[in-house]
């Protein structure tokens, strides 16, 4: 094997050693990144359903999990997880509404429709399946129509309420104020209910921006989270 040869064969090692150790430090430096900007967090409870998932069939087993990033900036539709005052746990939920937009319900026969900023925002069933075939009106998803309602009924002749072209009340949400709520209505204790004001921005830990569904492969779900977040560098 010729002097030539050989000074060829080491350059090449040499370019493929630099190239790995360049492409291993930055993926070092991503993965300490994701893990100094976000909190993992395992999902417990059903609000969130059917985005988020609990255990079905044992509370105690894990349900999906989420990372949280602290930095991300808050938008309109998010899922966020925050530490408010009037609940003894940590909540996750959707925020759906940001300081000064306007919020109100309105009932349209099979669903219940969430219009935020005069835009249709989400859609809500109103009813559920009964055991025994036929549909029943839920209960719960009916109290959180209601709760949005009676909380502008109580705040009339306030800031907090306004009227839009068509006459129609609606809440506008004041400096500081993120009104969050579940997906899931018939299953959620949110700012629906006149006892639990919307969050604060100090209360809110962050948004969830990378979800791993309890029977997916959790490796290949964070290589999926680590590449968008390299991508949006």
């Amino acid at each position: 094997m010729g002097y030539r040869f050989r000074r060829k064969l080491l350059n090449v090692l040499i370019s493929i050693l630099v190239i790995y150790t360049i492409v291993l430090a930055f993926f070092s430096i991503v993965c300490l990144s994701f893990n100094y900007t976000h909190i993992k967090s395992v999902v417990k409870k059903f609000s969130m359903y059917p985005t988020l998932n609990a255990s079905i069939l044992d509370e105690n087993e894990p349900g999906d999990t989420v990372y949280i990033n602290k930095f991300a900036p808050l938008n309109r539709g998010d899922i966020v997880v925050a530490n408010v005052p009037w609940w003894p746990e940590v909540i996750i939920k959707r925020m759906v509404a940001l300081p000064g937009d306007s919020l109100r319900v309105n009932d349209a026969g099979e669903v219940y429709e969430l219009i935020v900023n005069e835009q249709l925002l989400r859609t809500y069933d109103k009813y559920i399946t009964s055991p025994i075939g036929g549909k029943l009106v839920s209960k719960d998803t009916v109290e959180h129509f209601n709760g949005i309602n009676e909380i502008i009924e109580q705040n009339k002749g306030t800031s907090r309420v306004k009227q839009n072209a068509n006459g129609q009340d609606m809440l506008i949400l004041q400096p500081d104020e993120y009104f969050l709520l579940g997906d899931n209505w018939a299953n959620s204790t949110d700012c629906s209910n006149i006892k639990y004001r919307p969050a604060k921005k100090s209360e809110i830990i962050g948004s969830v921006d990378v979800i791993i569904k309890k029977n997916e492969n959790k490796y290949n779900a964070m290589i999926v989270a680590l590449f968008k977040m390299i991508f949006t560098f």
